[in-house]
Order: C-alpha cells, then sequence, then structure tokens
C-alpha cells in the first residue's frame, strides 16, 4: 500500500513539472514577435513597374538649362541682328560669358580661327560649357595655325586673346550686316555652313601703313533664328592667311 501511494505522488510529481514547462512556449506561440515590423528601406530597388524616387539634386551639368535673360530683355534685344550683334559684341569686349551664353544656341557656339568653317572639327561649346569656359583647366584643339598647320592646341582664355577679340572689334570702323568685307586667300564658306543664318561683321582694314592693308582682320558673329529670336551660333575670325 505504502509502494502505491509512493509511485502516485511520483507521478503527480511529474505530471505538474512537465505541463509547467511546455507553458511558456506554448504562450509564446501566441504571442507577437517583438520588432517584427517591415521597415521600407529608402534605397530599397523597386519592384517591376514601381518608380523610385530619385536623389535631390542629383543632376547632371550638361543637363541643365542654359541661363536665359528674361523674356522682356529677349523681346527688347533679340528679335532684331542689330541688337542682338550689339549686345553679343559688348559681351566679347566686357569678357562677359554669363551674358554671352544666355545669347547662345541650346545646340553651342562653333569657334573657328580663320574664315574657312570646318563644321567637323572646329570646337563647339555648348551654353553652360561657354559659362564655365575661364575655369576649365583642359585645352582645346581648335584648328590649325596658318602656315605651320600646327595644332591651335590652348586654352579657352588664350585662344579668346588671339582669335576672338584681339582687336577692339566694338569699335570697328567697319560693320556690315548680311555681307562680307574682309577677304583673304582662305576660302570663306560662311552661307554653305550656315545657309539659313545670319551675321554681323566687325572689320579693322588695317592697322600698319606700311603692310598697305594686308593686315586687316574682321570678327563675324553668325546667328540663326528660332520663334521670332536670333541665337549666336559661331564667331568667326578672319584676317590675311599666307
Amino acid at each position: 500500500m505504502k509502494k502505491l501511494l509512493f509511485i502516485t505522488a511520483i507521478s503527480a510529481i511529474f505530471v505538474i513539472s512537465f505541463a509547467g514547462c511546455n507553458e511558456p512556449a506554448a504562450n509564446n506561440q501566441n504571442k507577437p514577435a517583438e520588432n517584427n515590423v517591415e521597415v521600407n528601406k529608402p534605397n530599397q530597388e523597386a519592384k517591376p513597374g514601381e518608380t523610385t524616387k530619385p536623389v535631390e539634386n542629383e543632376v547632371k551639368p550638361e543637363e541643365t538649362d542654359p541661363a536665359r535673360p528674361d523674356e522682356t530683355v529677349k523681346q527688347a534685344s533679340y528679335k532684331t541682328l542689330e541688337k542682338i550683334s550689339a549686345a553679343a559684341i559688348k559681351a566679347l569686349k566686357d569678357n562677359d560669358l554669363d551674358t554671352l551664353s544666355a545669347m547662345a544656341s541650346e545646340k553651342g557656339v562653333r569657334f573657328s580661327p580663320y574664315s574657312f568653317i570646318n563644321s567637323d572639327s572646329d570646337v563647339v561649346l555648348t551654353p553652360i560649357v561657354l559659362k564655365n569656359a575661364p575655369i576649365l583647366s583642359r585645352t582645346f584643339v581648335w584648328g590649325s595655325y596658318d602656315g605651320s598647320g600646327e595644332p591651335i592646341d590652348l586654352p579657352f582664355g588664350q585662344y579668346y586673346e588671339k582669335f576672338v577679340y584681339d582687336k577692339d572689334f566694338m569699335n570697328a570702323p567697319q560693320i556690315k550686316y548680311n555681307e562680307m568685307i574682309g577677304s583673304g586667300n582662305t576660302v570663306n564658306n560662311l552661307k554653305l555652313v550656315y545657309p539659313d543664318a545670319e551675321f554681323t561683321e566687325y572689320h579693322f582694314p588695317g592697322f600698319d601703313k606700311q603692310y598697305e592693308g594686308m593686315d586687316w582682320e574682321s570678327l563675324r558673329l553668325v546667328f540663326e533664328k528660332k520663334d521670332g529670336l536670333y541665337y549666336l551660333v559661331g564667331i568667326v575670325h578672319d584676317g590675311w592667311t599666307i
């Protein structure tokens, strides 16, 4: 009898212990796990069909719109060839590339060191590059020197001083609109390269009498018209060549 009571007591203790050990596990199954929340990561990849929000201020320089004058200034200054030519030559005299780039065509301005315009190799600067050209560390090959044939490999500033505004063209004694003045040995193909353009020529007939006019120089500013307004597309330097 005593043995039976002892076995019964031992069995009861075992059952109670087993139930106590399994209760937390059962509770854990019903209790939600802490922090079990899916967080949207800001940089996670988009699913098919979804778009991600672009990073703020991530804009490539070449994709920005070039600076433009306000509409009032454009309407007042750029509807006639005379007006835009006067503004452009003043900007060149003042080395004001902010203003000059605002006049530039969106496709850029071609720089030609001599009257023959090489549409395949002459340097073309977009408005935003033109605006920042003085601070660029690189050089450009602008063409070949007359006589030697050596490449004109210069940074923008040096090219500007030698082949753009090397004379005070704003105060040139002769100015013509859509009419050539200077003529030398080099072929002048402006009207072939820019068949729909208009141009202004600023011309010095010579500087030293002993050269009898062979030291003449011209600067031609070439413009194309779009939506009733003129935009700068070319700057052509010209002079006597060998």
